[in-house]
């Protein structure tokens, strides 16, 4: 399922240099396609080495985080499949969360400011 991501810019859109490379959204470096995973028919958004260091963030975050809660930390519903919220770029655990709170934050570029940005847009909107 492709999700709309409504807090790009711009610049954004320019990671694709021509149709043979592409631009890592993790290191920023512009390298050809073969350097990218393939994610369900589409190049992946990190190149491979990138994606590594992720995952091996993704692991120590889940052996130092605590004790999964009865709950989703963000939205308090029953979890059945649970997720590792951490920050990308420290690696450091936020939380245990549902698929759709992690992918809530990973839309609004897992910051603050792209959650004050959804929430105001929202709130300007509400019915």
């Amino acid at each position: 399922m492709k999700q709309l991501n409504l807090f790009k810019t711009e610049e954004d859109f320019s990671n694709v240099q021509d149709d043979r490379t592409k631009q890592c959204r993790i290191c920023k470096n512009f390298k050809p396609l073969d350097h990218f995973y393939l994610d369900r028919g589409a190049v992946y958004s990190k190149c491979k080495k990138c994606s590594k260091e992720y995952n091996k963030g993704l692991k120590t975050a889940k052996e130092n985080a605590p004790p999964k809660p009865a709950r989703c930390e963000c939205c308090g519903e029953k979890v059945e499949k649970w997720y590792c919220d951490h920050h990308p770029n420290t690696n450091k655990f936020r939380g245990w969360v549902c698929f759709k709170c992690n992918n809530a934050a990973g839309s609004v570029g897992d910051s603050y400011h792209g959650a004050v940005k959804l929430f105001n847009y929202l709130y300007q909107r509400k019915l």
